[in-house]
């Protein structure tokens, strides 16, 4: 009997110290580890179509040969149920829904849109409008950070849209370029899997959708020619400062003039001003200033650029 107990208790002692799991003739639970995710290469643009817009827009862009490509928006519209393009559009690289069989995939889209403000005549009301999301009209309102796409600053906002069991995710990226106010969308459109007899439908990969999407997104780019005439039209509000320096290391003294700059609120962006009537010469004064930007690769001050001041107005703090 004693010799029994032993023999038990040094397979009970070997079970716990191996690495492997021991059966116990029962069915127990697998336990999966979560994936490890990799990071994604930039992809490749060989062997994608190009569109060149017709002048009067001066852009470009790019799409995968499995996107679909419309300037028509009566065609796109018959592609889901919540269009993938909006209708002030002027071209869409979509994908259609067939290309996810048996997922709840409803459709995605990229567009370019010209949005127009015709209550307003004035430039300022025009820039001021073009980057203001709060217009109930916006499937898009919530501001998020801007971005930089092919060397030019987008504001972006965030939101979505559903009805009837179907969903849509929106990202949006404008800018006041040539007189015109351009927007890029983003819509990834889904179905309500609930809505489908058990098992038959499945959830897509919406990162990888987003992916595709963003890679139409990142080949945008203004024609040279309207970039070089029309510098960016811009409303920044922030705090006047003295300019920081370039290349000065923390702790190294600058030279003692001040150049009085603004730096914009939120970003943290600093920008010279140029010809600005009234002149400001204090430090920490809130401003709204509207002007043109544009780049000096000159200038001593680390900056984003130069605004050519159309208007400056001192706000309360």
């Amino acid at each position: 009997m004693k010799k029994y107990f032993l023999i038990v208790t040094i397979f009970l002692l070997a079970a716990a110290c191996s690495k492997q799991p021991v059966s116990t003739g029962q069915n127990s639970p697998t336990i999966t580890p979560a994936p490890t995710a990799t990071p994604t290469p930039t992809a490749s643009t060989a062997g994608w179509n190009s569109y060149n817009s017709p002048a009067k827009y001066g852009f470009s862009l790019k799409y995968s040969p499995d996107f679909g490509f419309s300037t028509d928006i009566n065609q796109v519209k018959a592609l889901a149920y919540i269009p993938v393009c909006d209708n002030n559009m002027v071209a869409c690289a979509y994908i259609a829904r067939d290309k996810y069989p048996s997922t709840n995939f409803d459709g995605a889209g990229v567009s370019v849109n010209i949005l127009v403000f015709a209550q307003l005549e004035s430039t300022k009301g025009q820039v001021q409008l073009c980057y203001d999301f709060s217009d109930p009209t916006n499937a898009a309102q919530k501001p998020v950070p801007d971005v930089t796409i092919n060397g030019v600053d987008f504001k972006s906002a965030t939101g979505g849209d559903a009805g009837a069991g179907h969903f849509e995710q929106i990202q949006v990226y404008r800018n006041f370029h040539n007189g015109q106010c351009f927007e890029i969308s983003q819509h990834v459109a889904s179905t309500n899997i609930g809505n489908y007899p058990a098992g038959t439908v499945t959830q897509f990969n919406t990162d990888e959708i987003l992916q595709k999407l963003q890679g139409v997104v990142n080949t945008f780019s203004f024609a040279p020619s309207t970039a070089s005439a029309a510098p960016m039209q811009l409303i920044v509000t922030g705090t006047t400062v003295c300019l920081p320096h370039k290349n000065v290391q923390p702790g190294q003294a600058q030279t003692m003039e001040c150049a009085i700059g603004i730096k914009e609120d939120g970003s943290g962006k600093y920008y010279s001003l140029k010809n600005a009537n009234p002149s400001i010469y204090d430090t920490n004064v809130h401003v709204q200033v509207t002007g043109k930007v544009e780049i000096d690769s000159a200038s001593i001050y680390d900056t984003s650029g130069v605004i050519n001041v159309a208007n400056i107005t001192k706000l309360s703090k």
